[in-house]
Formats: C-alpha cells, sequence, structure tokens
C-alpha cells in the first residue's frame, strides 16, 4: 500500500481527490492532506508519503517551491502535480524538477487519476528493486 499526500489550498478540490476514487482498492492510502506547502513540509516527514500530490498556486509555499525543498532534502517518493489550463510553465518547471506527471484539476476523471498513481508506483516499485539490487552487489564485493 502506498502512501498519498494531497497539497492543494482549495478545500474543494482536495475533497474531490479524497472521494472521486477508492484509495484503499486501488491499493493506496491517503494519510492527509496539506492546504500549502509549509504544512505540507512537516506531514511529509511525520508521514513519509510515497506520493506527494501537490497544487502549482498556493499561499506561503507554492508547489514549484515545495518540489525545490523536498529535492533539497532527498525525498524519496514521486511529486505529481495539479494545474490549471493556463499553467504551462509552471507544469513544466516541476516536471524539470523531478515531478512525474500533473492533473488538470478542470478534466480529472477517476480513471486518469488511478492511472497516474499507479505509474508512480510502479516507478517507485522498480527504483526499489533496482536500489537492493545495488545494496546486494555492494555487500558481495565487500565480502569478496
Amino acid at each position: 500500500m502506498y502512501k498519498v499526500l494531497i497539497v492543494d489550498d482549495e478545500r474543494i478540490v482536495r475533497i474531490s481527490m479524497k472521494t472521486i476514487i477508492k484509495w484503499e482498492a486501488n491499493g493506496f492510502q491517503l494519510v492527509g492532506e496539506a492546504k500549502d506547502g509549509i504544512a505540507a513540509l512537516s506531514m511529509i516527514k511525520r508521514l513519509e508519503p510515497d506520493i506527494v500530490i501537490t497544487d502549482l498556486k498556493m499561499p506561503n509555499l507554492d508547489g514549484i517551491g515545495l518540489i525545490k525543498k523536498l529535492k533539497e532534502s532527498n525525498f524519496n517518493g514521486k511529486i505529481i502535480v495539479l494545474s490549471n489550463y493556463g499553467d504551462f510553465e509552471l507544469v513544466r518547471d516541476a516536471m524539470k524538477l523531478g515531478a512525474v506527471d500533473y492533473i488538470l484539476k478542470i478534466t480529472m476523471r477517476a480513471d486518469e487519476f488511478v492511472r497516474i498513481l499507479s505509474q508512480a508506483a510502479q516507478t517507485l516499485d522498480a527504483e526499489r528493486i533496482s536500489k537492493e539490487k545495488l545494496e546486494r552487489a555492494h555487500t558481495e564485493l565487500r565480502e569478496s
């Protein structure tokens, strides 16, 4: 089960995302929600989500700022960004910083949302397997 945190300043968006899919039935646990990047940072330290879904435009600390802070802290999870139609430049910046995908708020559909979450989970699985193989290889090299 992958832990997910939602970060958006619009309460209605957070409610929509919480109710649009059956989280546990799809292999995800919604561990919390934050209204801005500052609140999200403390929640991320405490809850250790695997996936963070963040809005790009928020007060206090926006999505780009949050992604930068997560990169600085070596966050090992995946980031999915929420955007509106006019946010192309911000989405591009987020992708350059390591976001794995984006969701348009206005056209959000359950099947697309699950697909994007599942792809993020598959990427996490592949990275974890690679890391385990690398650690085993290092151990074998030290022992020989």
